[in-house]
Order: C-alpha cells, then structure tokens, then sequence
C-alpha cells in the first residue's frame, strides 16, 4: 500500500500502517521510503530534525529528508536529490546534536551551492605551513655574511661527498691483499721500496 505524503511524525505514528507500507511524496517523483523507516527516525524532535535537515541539505546541496537514526552509534540515512532528478539514500554520522559527516569544503560554499552538487571533506590543516613561511621570510633578509656561510657549507659538503665517492672508488678497484698465514708470516720478506733505486745508483747508470 502506498501513503500519499503528509507529516512525517503522523505516518510514523499511524498504528493502522505496518512498517512495510511505502510512503511517497506527491511533488517529488520517484522519492519514496517506507513507515518502518520513518519510525525510526522517530527518535528525533520535530525541531532538530527540521535543523538537521536544512543542514544535510546545505552540505549536499539539495533537499535531505532523514529517513532513519540510530542514536546508540551516531548515525543515520538520508535521501536526497541529485543532478537529474534522481533520488539517492545516503549515510550520515552525527555527535550530540551535531552533524559530523557528510562535511564540505568551504570553497564549494563561495557563491553558494548548486542543487546536487556532491560535498567533499574538508582538507586537513597544514602544521608545517607557519613555519616553512617563516623560513624562506627569513631567508629573503639575509646578511652577506649569512647568505657566504650558507653557500660555503654546500659547497664544502659537495667537495667531501666526492672525495668519499673518490676513495671509494679506489679502494673498490685496489681491494686489500688477503692477510697471510701464520706459515707465510715466518717465511715472508717484506719489499724494499729502496732496492731499485740503490741498484741504478751502483751500476752508475
């Protein structure tokens, strides 16, 4: 059975109707609920439920008509109608008497918002934004002397960084000799870095 739309309050108190019965509105085509449905969103004053709905509305940026609310977890459903004319059952979490989500960006609010248009979360607050800002105000009143150690430091740091990639590199194609055994140790001669010299010298050439 359908219920032509009068109060939401009066369809949800009405004991003759039983909570499968479809509820429809006669100036909005296609928008329908049912009574159980209604009645439990019962849980909520004729006054908030009016606020919450003009809020909803203002945040989707269309008419909202609550359809249910569960107080216990905070949260609700709401239909609304879109861009062209379709109806959509959408869900709402609320704290107290505040409506938490759906939330909207406040450049959408600028001009006002058109019928339909979709909310999107606010964006999150940059912690670093004041004192980035501060950084590069301070950078631009530099003394000489501040802006000379600045670009010493760079270029000192450059100048290690290649001298280690340097060494390296040396050490990566000049590995260390393996270390010798206690054997090699008792019959090893080190190398006279002088012999050669001494050799040419003697001979006189």
């Amino acid at each position: 059975m359908k219920i032509e739309f009068e109060t939401l309050a009066d369809i949800a108190a009405d004991t003759t109707l039983a909570d499968s019965d479809i509820v429809k509105h006669p100036d909005r085509p296609g928008w329908s609920t049912t009574v159980g449905e209604l009645r439990a969103a019962q849980g909520l004053s004729a006054e908030q439920r009016t606020n919450w709905e003009r809020e909803l509305g203002r945040r989707v940026g269309a008419t909202a008509t609550i359809l249910s609310v569960n107080d216990n977890l905070g949260t609700g459903t709401f239909e609304t109608t879109l861009t062209g004319g379709h109806t959509a059952r959408k869900p709402f979490t609320f704290s107290g008497t505040t409506i938490t989500t759906p939330t909207f960006a406040p450049s959408v609010n600028a001009g006002g918002r058109k019928k339909g248009q979709e909310a999107t979360a606010t964006p999150a607050p940059d912690p670093y934004a004041k004192d980035i800002a501060a950084l590069r105000a301070a950078s631009e009143h530099r003394t000489p002397e501040q802006t000379f150690e600045a670009e010493y430091k760079v270029t000192r740091f450059a100048a290690l960084a290649a001298e280690h990639e340097r060494l390296d590199a040396h050490l990566a194609a000049h590995p260390s000799p393996p270390r010798l055994t206690t054997a090699e140790v008792k019959s090893y001669a080190p190398p006279d870095p002088y012999k050669a010299d001494l050799d040419k010298l003697r001979s006189g050439r």
